[in-house]
């Protein structure tokens, strides 16, 4: 696909219609905060419990609780580097889930209501790459960031990307 630049406005060819609305939060610091409602891949569940996350375009990470990230690691046989704080990819692992291309579905809604809209990432989305000061030599990785409070659950670039 090609990618598009647009300022001021959106890309019309990209949009899908639907009747929901976001209000901004009301605390100054966290404009846009939104209800994820589920993460699935396929038929698997990687979302407990519908939370509240904060968009931010400015870290590339997917912030998400503990109990959603051990499900994304079952799923996707991610292993957390204490060290870096990073769920690095071998090189095998990263030819395998390549390979197999799976697809991530975020439904997200607003605050108010239950409905929601769905927003589907391929693999290649979470497939980045870390180098220096992160790592030594540059290593793949998969976006994801254990938040230890719900102040720190986010959707980043990662999402944005590809969204």
């Amino acid at each position: 696909m090609l990618g598009s630049l647009t300022l001021g406005g959106y890309d019309t060819s990209k949009f899908e219609p639907h009747s929901l609305t976001w209000a901004l939060a009301p605390a100054n610091d966290r404009d846009l905060v939104i209800q994820l409602q589920s993460i699935k891949s396929g038929t698997t569940s990687l979302l407990p419990e519908v939370i509240p996350v904060f968009l931010d375009s400015t870290v590339p990470y997917i912030f998400l609780p503990a109990t959603a990230c051990a499900l994304f690691e079952t799923a996707f046989g991610l292993t957390w580097d204490n060290e870096t704080q990073l769920y690095l990819l071998m090189d095998a692992q990263h030819a395998s889930l390549k390979a197999k291309n799976p697809s991530i579905t975020f439904s997200i809604g607003n605050l108010t209501s239950t409905t929601t809209v769905d927003i589907t990432l391929p693999y290649a989305a979470f497939d980045l790459t870390a180098t220096y000061p992160l790592v030594e030599n540059a290593t793949r990785y998969f976006p994801l960031k254990r938040a230890n409070e719900v102040e720190q659950y986010t959707l980043g670039r990662t999402f944005f990307q590809e969204a």
